[in-house]
């Protein structure tokens, strides 16, 4: 993941690693939703890779789930 997140955001995604979610779809839910507790009022979701594919399974297995 690091180095996808370097890939996409240079030194600055170094920074990201404490935050981002990924992983299985449980692990995501399970991120996600500890995000919203928390009290975020919107989520920023950027896949790093297979934009379209991972846009319509996040739409499709994780969302619906935590929203």
């Amino acid at each position: 993941m690091t180095e996808a997140l370097i890939a996409q955001y240079g030194d600055y995604g170094k920074s990201l690693l404490p935050v981002a979610v990924c992983g299985p779809t449980d692990t995501c839910i399970e991120e996600l939703r500890a995000v919203a507790v928390a009290g975020a009022e919107m989520i920023l979701i950027n896949p790093l890779f297979d934009a379209a594919y991972q846009m319509e399974r996040l739409a499709a297995e994780v969302l619906p789930h935590v929203a």
